[in-house]
């Protein structure tokens, strides 16, 4: 074999870089392969976190939680700080009367009405004459106009008197005030855990005997059945026409009120349960005192702490609900005994999702704006 020129030599060195350097490319080009496929694998391993929004929370503007809650602990806090005051101006034993009406004035208004035109109407009702003879005289001509002025006393009295059981109620419900019964309910039951006093609610008491009330409309019920057996037992001719007509027209009007007043809503007691509960306010073996209660505004405040990603956001809470209440001797002229504002407070502090317990902070004194009585009301002995 001839010897190779130094051409081809230089050929083959050539070629034999250009192999070596290939080489060289696929082997960087597998090992960048590899590389990938080891990211990819790792990277399917991993959490992709990039849609986590780190330290997000959300808090809606339009309440705050465990409002309820709170809220309720706060006004069992101002009712607990209204009870020792009241207490304190009562004997041991005293009776009090707890309710959420301020006009007493017209409460007796109303009862005293009620019984006085019952009274009215009984006696236009029994004091009907007697039917007509069929000869009519001039007694019996004067009886007919007799006849004729009850019916239009009664047509008169009427009225006024169903004005008197009709229903007249406004009820306004105002955002962040508390419910009058709910606080009402609330100083009742702090008051009663005293033990010092017999605490009776209004809207919760039962009528415990018959007094005025019943009894005057137990008396129109027997007029109206004595008119009626009269009406019933007298002849139908043209002496009595007139006569009858107008003790039935009487009759029915005086029906008419006799339902009327023990008529309920339910939502409401009868006019004359109303009567007969308001009767308890003079009776004298009654109540010593009257409390009335009225629940005021309420609030609630919220701060949450907003923390980084894995660290627990921090909240804060604190209700206050406020009660006016004032303590009246009825019997001696309305005579204001104690009154005043309390205001209580509920807190809660903690971490989100860890258990948060609700606290009320230790009572303090509330301001009275009355003197202090030597001696309390009611009751057989000092408190």
């Amino acid at each position: 074999m001839a010897d190779r020129t130094d051409e081809e030599i230089k050929a083959a060195e050539r070629k034999a870089v250009a192999d070596a350097i290939s080489a060289e490319h696929d082997a960087a080009k597998k090992r960048l392969e590899v590389e990938a496929a080891e990211r990819n694998a790792i990277k399917d391993l991993l959490a992709d976190l990039s849609g986590v929004d780190h330290g997000s929370l959300t808090v809606p503007d339009s309440s705050t939680v465990f409002q309820s809650l709170l809220g309720s602990r706060a006004l069992a806090d101002a009712a607990a700080k209204v009870a020792p005051i009241v207490a304190g101006k009562l004997k041991n034993g005293a009776k009090v009367l707890v309710l959420t009406d301020l006009n007493l004035a017209g409460r007796d208004l109303s009862y005293r009405s009620v019984i006085d035109q019952l009274k009215q109407l009984t006696t236009l009702t029994s004091t009907y004459p007697d039917a007509p003879q069929e000869n009519k005289g001039i007694d019996d001509v004067r009886m007919i106009d007799g006849v004729t002025g009850v019916a239009t006393a009664a047509a008169k009295l009427l009225p006024g008197l169903l004005s008197l059981i009709s229903a007249r109620r406004t009820i306004t419900n105002t955002s962040g005030t508390a419910d009058d019964d709910v606080a009402a309910i609330a100083v009742a039951g702090a008051l009663a855990s005293t033990n010092k006093q017999v605490v009776v609610l209004d809207k919760a008491r039962l009528i415990e005997a018959d007094g005025a009330a019943q009894t005057a409309w137990t008396d129109l019920r027997t007029a109206c059945d004595g008119l009626a057996e009269k009406l019933k037992a007298a002849p139908e001719s043209s002496a009595t026409k007139g006569w009858l007509a107008g003790g039935n027209e009487l009759l029915k009007k005086a029906e008419a009120v006799l339902s009327a007043m023990v008529a309920s809503d339910g939502a409401e007691p009868s006019a004359l349960a109303k009567a007969s509960l308001q009767e308890a306010l003079h009776d004298a073996g009654g109540f010593d005192a009257v409390l009335v209660v009225k629940g005021g505004a309420t609030s609630s405040s919220q701060v949450v702490d907003d923390r980084p990603l894995l660290m627990k956001d921090k909240i804060s809470l604190v209700s206050t609900a406020t009660v006016s209440y004032v303590l009246i001797d009825h019997k001696n002229g309305g005579r204001v005994l104690a009154g005043g504002l309390a205001v209580g407070e509920a807190q809660l502090h903690g971490v989100l999702g860890d258990e948060l317990l609700p606290t009320t902070p230790q009572q303090e004194p509330v301001h009275d704006h009355t003197d202090p009585m030597e001696h309390g009301l009611g009751g057989a002995g000092p408190s």
